[in-house]
């Protein structure tokens, strides 16, 4: 799998995980299929037990629709790759079924899922490639939950290495496994605290994500020193943000699009004069 740039880890052990200290592990994309299996034994282990003590005997998996997901993508009004759906379903499968027993998200039914959380995800992916990063940026996703939007993103944008960082234990082991399922490319799960997961880094952000992790003016204090010159920063928001953002801080893109009948906005922020003079053409619509 090769080296990960984080916590300066030089290989993977045969079970994919990456210990860096007692609080903090980095799980690779590449992961074998016996470290797969480990996962599965530890959720075993962690899924909630019945009244009689006894554990789940299933996760309660519902198959996706294949035709019916792909009318719901189709809905989006973007065009994605044919191959996309194989994968998508896939999660959405593990997704459901793993969500009945940890409560990784609110919604039950998959369809649910898709329309009021995956797809944001596929008009994140224009709007990243409208913005002023290099072909392969580093990108962080701060607080990525049950990989959303991080994991359907990178179906469809798979440009530079991408890192999850989740410190909430259950939900990263969701994701380690769901990376082992799926395969993606250059993608990482990084268990942990945020600030613990700056500390390990040799480089700086070209690209830094946050869907409700914290209120942007305190995004802006914890990522100014980690995010690169000509980096940005970017929120999914529900509403668009009318205040100006502090000095070096300029907003320089925001982008309204339409998910489960309600609009939500993407907003571009940077720190450094270079890269927002680039941005500066990107307007909203």
């Amino acid at each position: 799998m090769g080296d990960l740039p984080c916590g300066g880890i030089a290989s993977a052990p045969a079970n994919g995980a990456f210990l860096l200290k007692p609080h903090l592990y980095v799980i690779g994309a590449g992961l074998a299929s016996a470290g797969e299996r480990s996962y599965e034994r530890a959720y075993t282990a962690l899924r909630p037990k019945n009244s009689s003590g006894r554990q789940m005997a299933n996760m309660g998996q519902k198959a996706v629709d294949r035709a019916e997901l792909a009318r719901l993508i189709r809905d989006t009004g973007i065009k994605m790759p044919q191959d996309v759906l194989e994968p998508l379903a896939l999660y959405l499968e593990m997704l459901a079924g793993w969500n009945r027993a940890m409560n990784l998200v609110g919604f039950d039914a998959w369809q649910d899922i898709f329309v009021r959380l995956v797809a944001d995800s596929f008009h994140l992916a224009r709007f990243l490639d409208s913005l002023p990063l290099p072909d392969a940026p580093l990108t962080w996703d701060l607080g990525a939950g049950a990989g959303l939007p991080g994991i359907p993103l990178r179906m469809v944008w798979s440009r530079g290495d991408y890192h999850m960082v989740e410190r909430r234990e259950k939900r990263a082991l969701f994701l380690s496994t769901a990376l082992a399922r799926l395969r993606l490319p250059r993608t990482h799960v990084c268990r942990g605290a945020v600030e613990d997961f700056f500390r390990e880094q040799a480089s700086c952000a070209h690209c830094i994500l946050s869907r409700a992790f914290l209120p942007w003016r305190k995004l802006l204090d914890l990522t100014r020193a980690h995010l690169h010159e000509e980096g940005v920063l970017v929120i999914l928001a529900r509403a668009p943000e009318q205040e100006e953002p502090p000095a070096p801080w300029r907003c320089i893109a925001q982008h309204a699009y339409m998910a489960d009948g309600k609009e939500r906005w993407f907003r571009a922020l940077c720190h450094g004069p270079a890269v927002c003079a680039r941005g500066a053409g990107h307007g909203n619509g």
